[in-house]
């Protein structure tokens, strides 16, 4: 599996094609995935939590049904928290499986909003 980083966050591979993808709001812009597609809307609210500026919200993560299970899933969680915690930023979880991996993970130290 490779992990790439795009503007909107990262998206995984498995033998070249797409398996899933992760959505970060870095800016501030409120971020949602349509469906399972690719594309963003910006909705031009804040995202973070009042007060936070130095925060990664993480709205969204999708996974390509057929390879759920394969750790699709984990792997673009832990890429964003490494970005997050090489940012210097804190996460605040909206998605529910970001929330679920963060719980099942305590050895993680970013800081979590």
């Amino acid at each position: 599996m490779e992990i790439y980083r795009t503007s909107e966050g990262f998206e995984a591979f498995i033998d070249g094609k797409s398996a899933g993808y992760i959505v970060l709001d870095i800016g501030g812009d409120e971020v949602r995935a349509n469906g399972s597609s690719h594309s963003i809307t910006r909705m031009g609210k804040s995202a973070a939590p009042a007060g936070y500026d130095d925060v990664v919200t993480i709205p969204s993560t999708v996974t390509v049904p057929e390879l759920r299970g394969r750790g699709v899933g984990s792997a673009l969680v832990k890429a964003a928290v490494d970005f997050a915690e090489s940012e210097g930023l804190a996460v605040h979880p909206v998605c529910p499986f970001v929330v679920s991996w963060l719980e099942k993970h305590p050895e993680v130290t970013v800081r979590v909003v």
